[in-house]
């Protein structure tokens, strides 16, 4: 491996001082995932993400949630495909109305939180979300749980998918995150970030219990949300310098 997407979900104003972690992060990433106004964001802080990823001439996509703002797209909920759909596609459409405003071009999705992790056992609702994009714009990449049904259902549809790897979350088992409310599911050990990192150049991720899963990433994960995260992000570019990776958007 002599390159590696690294990213950031940003745009979403419950970050406290966002602006100045974005113009911090924007240098190291080359791909963000940008808040489409339904679990966070609006208008005014999605405009100020776009131009300072246009500047830094990082790749812009969409990051869509359940329709849930209350709880921040941090919980699972029932919705009918069919709505969940028309929610999807009405998210991407309000990004992207924005960023053709800035003269940019949507690059990908990638979905949020509770929907991303949902969708990454969950074949029908893979389905359903990956069909929503394809409908919406057939060029767009697919971001996802590296290792997951994702994987599979963006082949069956011909649809690009991106593997995605955590710098700064600790897996359950393959494809699982530990749940946030757990103690020890954010990684906030030097050491231990470092060592996950290195794990992801060799593809593998080892999960909480130390065992080793043969998995491959594309795309690093950095959490804005995250206390520390520009300290990993830190981390993360001297990590990948020392194992001789550049930092690159998936092509």
């Amino acid at each position: 491996m002599n390159a590696m997407d690294v990213s950031a979900d940003v745009g979403e104003d419950f970050v406290s001082g966002i602006d100045a972690i974005e113009d911090a992060l924007m240098p190291v990433i080359s791909s963000c995932h940008v808040s489409c106004g339904v679990h966070s964001g609006n208008e005014e802080t999605v405009d100020r993400t776009l131009a300072r990823s246009m500047t830094h001439r990082v790749k812009i996509g969409a990051h869509p949630s359940y329709p849930d703002r209350e709880f921040g797209g941090r919980r699972s909920i029932t919705i009918l495909p069919e709505d969940l759909a028309d929610s999807l596609k009405s998210q991407m459409e309000w990004l992207k109305q924005r960023v053709n405003a800035h003269g940019a071009q949507l690059s990908h999705v990638k979905p949020h939180g509770a929907l991303y992790n949902d969708m990454a056992r969950d074949a029908e609702l893979s389905r359903v979300v990956v069909t929503a994009v394809q409908e919406f714009d057939a060029s767009l990449a697919v971001y996802g749980m590296a290792g997951s049904v994702v994987a599979k259902t963006c082949q069956e549809l011909g649809v690009r998918f991106i593997a995605e790897g955590f710098v700064d979350r600790r897996y359950e088992d393959a494809i699982r995150l530990v749940p946030r409310s757990d103690p020890g599911a954010v990684i906030e050990n030097r050491h231990e970030i470092e060592t996950q990192i290195r794990n992801w150049v060799q593809g593998l991720v080892v999960d909480r219990y130390d065992r080793r899963h043969p998995i491959a990433a594309q795309s690093l994960c950095l959490h804005s949300d995250a206390p520390d995260v520009l300290k990993n992000a830190a981390i993360l570019q001297q990590v990948l310098d020392q194992e001789h990776v550049t930092i690159a958007a998936s092509e």
